[in-house]
């Protein structure tokens, strides 16, 4: 099962009787109207592997560490902010890393880890479409 927003970027532009379409630009200066814009799919097999991955406070601490390094950061780094034994860092890193919230690069003898923000915003915005809205006051 795939949860998807299916969204396009475009444009109407009217001028007089005719219709032309466009993306993104203006034309004349005359009326536009934006309609929708293009968001990435997440089956729900991956958003369970993302939730799970989230689900352990030392790889929240982990990927708030990365988020307050710029989005990147050395392994040397999360030692000093997880007070756990190099190997249960290195469990905990290869989920993030399966789950697609970080990325590794070896740069020599270290490695370096990057958060995958887009992946990010599309979970989050997935999270979003579960919203309940609350009934107004009154009403049942």
């Amino acid at each position: 099962m795939k949860l998807t927003r299916e969204v396009t970027l475009f444009c109407t532009i009217v001028q007089g009787d005719s219709f032309s379409s466009c993306f993104g630009k203006a034309i004349n200066n005359r009326y536009i109207c934006i309609y929708q814009y293009n968001v990435v799919t997440l089956n729900i097999a991956k958003i369970e592997k993302i939730s799970k991955a989230l689900g352990d406070i030392n790889r929240l601490k982990i990927l708030y560490y990365l988020s307050d390094q710029g989005g990147c950061g050395e392994c040397s780094g999360i030692q000093d902010v997880i007070d756990l034994a190099q190997p249960s860092i290195s469990h905990h890193v290869k989920i993030l890393t399966e789950a697609g919230l970080i990325e590794s690069e070896k740069e020599g003898r270290n490695y370096k880890y990057t958060l995958n923000g887009a992946l990010l915003n599309d979970y989050i915005g997935v999270l979003k479409d579960l919203r309940c809205i609350a009934p107004a006051a009154g009403q049942d």
